[in-house]
C-alpha cells in the first residue's frame, strides 16, 4: 500500500478520534458531515473515472472498494499511466 493510502487512512483515523472524545458538539457535528459526504463524493468519482479503471484492468470490485476509501489516491496513478 502506498504512502498517500497511509497517509488518507491516518487522517481518517485522525478525524474520528476528535469527533468522537475531542470535539466540541458543533465540530463533532461538521466531522460527521465529512464522514457522511466522503463516501458520496468517491461514489461520484468512481463513476466519473470508470472507463479509466476498466482499462487498467483488475477486480472491477477493488478498484471500487479502493475508490470508496481512497478516493482519487487510488485512480490518479492508473489515470496517468492510462494517458501516456
Amino acid at each position: 500500500m502506498s504512502t498517500n493510502k497511509w497517509i488518507a487512512l491516518a487522517v481518517y483515523a485522525g478525524l474520528a478520534i476528535y469527533g468522537i472524545g475531542f470535539a466540541s458538539p458543533e465540530a463533532a457535528k461538521i466531522v460527521m458531515y465529512i464522514f457522511i459526504a466522503l463516501p458520496i463524493i468517491h461514489v461520484l468519482e468512481f463513476l466519473l473515472v470508470l472507463k479509466v479503471l476498466k482499462s487498467a484492468g483488475g477486480s472491477m470490485g477493488g478498484h471500487f472498494l479502493q475508490t470508496l476509501i481512497f478516493g482519487y489516491v487510488h485512480w490518479l496513478p492508473i489515470w496517468k499511466t492510462t494517458r501516456q
